[in-house]
């Protein structure tokens, strides 16, 4: 008996010791992430260079680049869609042209332009939808020497996040015996 009251004295006195039975525990934490909306852009290159000529008794042709919208020299346009929507509605790239002057008053009429372009290039996103302006003799409707709009790159609706290029060729028909001079116009650029 006496040996029984040790036993539970030493068997209570490790209980002490030993403490209650430890629970488990468990903890969350919350991430949290912001995505900001981009915008709508457009970017060109600053400068492009038509194919110098000479004054002729006959019209003759230049053109930036190869004038197929596939060569280095041709004009490169980037249009990009960083809105992120949840559902794209879709852009249009659109440009216009003017007359080519000199500073001696002297222009080239920007009728006298054809424009023609590359196929999409996907620099990022999907070419779902994406397609490149078809190429076609530039119009002056009111004569105020900037031609009417024209396509460069669509986004089809629920299509377009991204970035996508094309290369935009311009062809110039010089008309015979135009003035000497160095030229020039400029082509303006816009996404909506």
């Amino acid at each position: 008996m006496k040996i029984i009251k040790k036993l539970i004295a030493a068997l209570a006195m490790m209980a002490l010791v030993a403490g209650p039975a430890l629970a488990a525990t468990t903890d969350q934490t919350n991430l949290s992430l912001a995505v900001t909306a981009g915008a709508l852009s457009v970017v060109s290159d600053a400068s492009a260079a038509l194919a110098g000529v000479s004054v002729s008794t006959s019209s003759q042709q230049t053109y930036t680049g190869s004038g197929l919208g596939n060569d280095s020299s041709d004009i490169a346009v980037t249009s990009a869609d960083t809105r992120g929507e949840h559902t794209p509605s879709g852009w249009s790239t659109t440009a216009t042209l003017t007359d080519l002057t000199s500073g001696s008053g002297d222009s080239v009429d920007l009728t006298n332009f054809t424009n023609n372009f590359s196929a999409v290039t996907v620099n990022s996103g999907d070419s779902t939808g994406v397609s490149a302006g078809s190429g076609a003799g530039l119009v002056d409707t009111d004569d105020d020497g900037v031609s009417d709009v024209f396509s460069v790159t669509t986004a089809s609706a629920g299509n377009g996040q991204g970035e996508y290029q094309v290369a935009m060729g311009l062809d110039l028909t010089i008309p015979a015996n135009q003035q000497a001079g160095t030229y020039a116009g400029t082509v303006d650029l816009s996404i909506q």
